[in-house]
């Protein structure tokens, strides 16, 4: 038997057969289409404490005591109130995050990460994320490094205890910690990852960002109300 001109054949690793396949197999050749792109997936009920270093802005920070209270806008200006619907977005970034492709080291090397997010999470990690601003190159893709350590001070406190166990907080061990963290950075730690504009502007929100001006009531002066009053008498 002569099999067509354009055939395809497989072997099973370890064996010495070879199967003629009758139909067309189609491998694609893009290396980022073979990636994992699920990322990692921190929920926003685990998050203590969200810090923003956007460049040169100054920090922003959200914080809370507990998973059952609101993330709170820190060193907010006295003439704004925050966006809670942002904010909620802001600490929903590490949940089911995917990454676009990755950068090999030669063309990461000169890159210049300007930008860090930083998670402290209730368990006691604390998740640094470090991104570009966005690559002209690549589509303005932003390219991220990621690292994972320890919040010592947190996990070491057992002063709170009791009321951590009443609001539902289960911290890790020193030592479950450092392994949790140590095989985190193993799996990410080497890797430049590529993340889509739309989902890396989500981490680089500044203060002014996530506030809004408050708006003034109209104060009424004085013998205006008593002038309508007569106005409308007449």
């Amino acid at each position: 038997y002569a099999p067509p001109k354009s055939s395809v054949f497989a072997r099973k690793t370890g064996s010495n057969d070879v199967y003629l396949c009758n139909t067309m197999i189609t491998v694609d050749n893009a290396p980022s289409n073979w990636l994992n792109k699920d990322l990692l997936d921190i929920k926003k009920n685990k998050i203590k404490s969200v810090e923003i270093k956007k460049n040169e802005k100054d920090p922003v920070t959200l914080s809370r005591a507990k998973p059952s209270d609101d993330l709170i806008l820190l060193n907010i200006k006295e003439t704004h109130k925050p966006i809670t619907s942002l904010i909620d977005a802001t600490a929903k970034v590490g949940e089911l995050l995917k990454l676009e492709s990755i950068l090999s080291d030669s063309d990461a090397k000169d890159l210049k990460f300007l930008n860090t997010f930083t998670i402290k999470d209730f368990d006691g990690l604390i998740y640094e994320f470090k991104l570009t601003e966005g690559l002209a190159e690549k589509s303005n893709q932003h390219c991220v490094k990621i690292k994972a350590s320890i919040d010592e001070a947190y996990v070491n406190d057992v002063s709170k205890k009791e009321d951590e166990k009443k609001d539902g907080i289960a911290k890790l061990s020193l030592d479950q910690a450092k392994l949790v963290a140590k095989e985190f950075n193993e799996k990410h730690e080497k890797w430049n990852y590529l993340l889509a504009g739309w989902v890396a502007k989500r981490f680089l929100k500044d203060s002014e960002e996530l506030s809004e001006p408050i708006k003034k009531e109209p104060t009424e002066k004085p013998g205006e109300k008593a002038q309508e009053e007569k106005t409308e008498e007449v």
